[in-house]
């Protein structure tokens, strides 16, 4: 090593430890500012936990936007009178589906009637050796005598 490089590390050696008590005051309020701002984010953890642990313990109850200025008697009235309201509406829209029901099983049953009478009128004029199906593939390329 040269001289000069021997000097410039004696130097820098020097001058840190001169600064060295006023980085060392630095460093640890750093420190503590870490610390404080560690222990600030695990008790929101907590907190964040301890609501989300609520919030699933708790049972799920739909709330009205605003209070019910309703004395009770008359809100269990038109509760009744609502209930009562659907009862008959799904009566009427059962018996329509049920007559709906009716006359599409009687409109099936006539065509189903008539068609019968078609395919029998059909199956007597028709020949008894007539086919209606369709070759397979490898049958295309059978001679004529059917082997």
């Amino acid at each position: 090593m040269s001289v000069l490089t021997t000097m410039a590390l004696m130097v820098t050696a020097i001058a840190k430890n001169l600064r060295g008590d006023r980085q060392d005051d630095r460093v640890a309020e750093l420190e503590a500012q870490i610390a404080k701002i560690a222990d600030d984010r695990d008790m929101w953890r907590e907190r964040a936990s301890e609501a989300l642990r609520r919030a699933h313990d708790a049972p799920h109850h739909p709330q009205p936007a605003g209070p019910d200025f309703r004395p009770p008697q008359l809100a269990q009235a038109q509760l009744a009178q609502w209930q009562q309201a659907q009862g008959l509406a799904m009566a009427q829209y059962a018996q329509q589906q049920a007559q709906q029901y009716q006359q599409n099983l009687a409109a099936m049953q006539q065509q189903n009637s008539l068609n019968q009478g078609l395919l029998g009128a059909q199956g007597l004029q028709m020949p008894a050796e007539w086919c209606n199906c369709v070759p397979a593939r490898h049958d295309m390329f059978l001679s004529g005598n059917g082997a």
